[in-house]
């Protein structure tokens, strides 16, 4: 079987090449191509990346975000294997090949990925344990005090060194058959960027397909490195969350959820406020502002 790994860009061309260096030197054990979209970049990204060999360049007219972007380059690919990969990503052995392997072997495995790791190789967010709900938003109002309890130091990362069942892997690098992608006809394209690989894995799990966590495929997320205030991020996620809640769960049960993320934001703004955590503070501010434009969009 062939794995096409697809590669979204955006203004991030030196990332771009270091994981397509990484793929190079490390993917031998199965056939692959590689298909790279620019999603209109704003720098010189197409000229940069239309000189790098072994890829298929796809130049968008627009951005359109992560989502319709990745679709439009499933459209420009021959395997039987999809394989998204974010830019800002680092194989660190030959995980492609390791998650086909499990594919291939496990025809009750609808999707799988690995353990991400962060620029220090510290162990990083690759999967959730519970899709959004009532019972996450209580979870997150508590700290996290009930998926710390039940799944211990295996929340988000598998510490087990075995495979392990969750809820939904994180886009950064996640494989799927192409015949069960086009079953669910893509990822969403009403979502632009945050939870579209989370309505990916829900759809894929409705279907009777469990969700893998593959902890031998080992790769670098970059974007754990670091933690950056932005609005405009926050604004997104929280589009995202507003959005999945409408397309799978009923007005009521939108409303339980709405009460108890509002909820969780107010409290931690106090706390973080009285301990003097600026930084966190700031964070939740600039959530909690998104979460107001998100009601107003989806309940108006």
């Amino acid at each position: 079987m062939q794995v096409s790994i697809i590669i979204v860009n955006y203004n991030t061309p030196d990332l771009v090449e270091q994981c397509l260096q990484s793929i190079a030197q490390r993917v031998h054990g199965c056939s692959y191509e590689v298909i790279v979209v620019d999603n209109a970049s704003e720098d010189d990204s197409a000229k940069r990346l239309s000189a790098c060999k072994d890829i298929r360049l796809i130049v968008a007219d627009s951005n359109l975000g992560f989502g319709k972007a990745n679709n439009l380059g499933v459209t420009k690919t021959s395997g039987d294997i999809l394989f998204f990969l974010n830019p800002d990503t680092i194989l660190c052995n030959d995980a492609v090949t390791i998650l086909l392997d499990y594919l291939a072997k496990n025809q009750q495995a609808g999707i799988v990925g690995g353990n991400l790791f962060d620029a220090d190789k510290k162990p990083t967010h690759s999967f959730s344990r519970l899709f959004p709900s009532i019972t996450q938003e209580m979870d997150f109002a508590a700290a996290q005090l009930y998926t710390r309890m039940k799944y211990g130091n295996n929340r988000q990362f598998n510490h087990t060194g075995k495979p392990l069942e969750v809820a939904f892997i994180t886009g950064a690098d996640l494989m799927i058959r192409r015949e069960l992608f086009e079953e669910v006809e893509g990822f969403d394209k009403d979502f632009f960027m945050y939870y579209e690989d989370t309505a990916l894995c829900y759809k894929v799990s409705q279907l009777g397909h469990k969700i893998i966590s593959v902890p031998e495929a080992e790769i670098i997320h970059l974007e754990g490195k670091s933690f950056n205030v932005s609005q405009a991020r926050e604004d997104r996620i929280q589009d995202g969350r507003y959005l999945f809640f409408h397309k799978f769960h009923s007005p009521i049960y939108n409303n339980v959820a709405d009460l108890l993320n509002k909820a969780s934001m107010q409290v931690a703004k106090i706390l973080c406020k009285l301990t003097g955590k600026t930084a966190r503070y700031e964070r939740y501010a600039c959530r909690y502002k998104a979460y107001k434009t998100a009601i107003k969009k989806y309940q108006p």
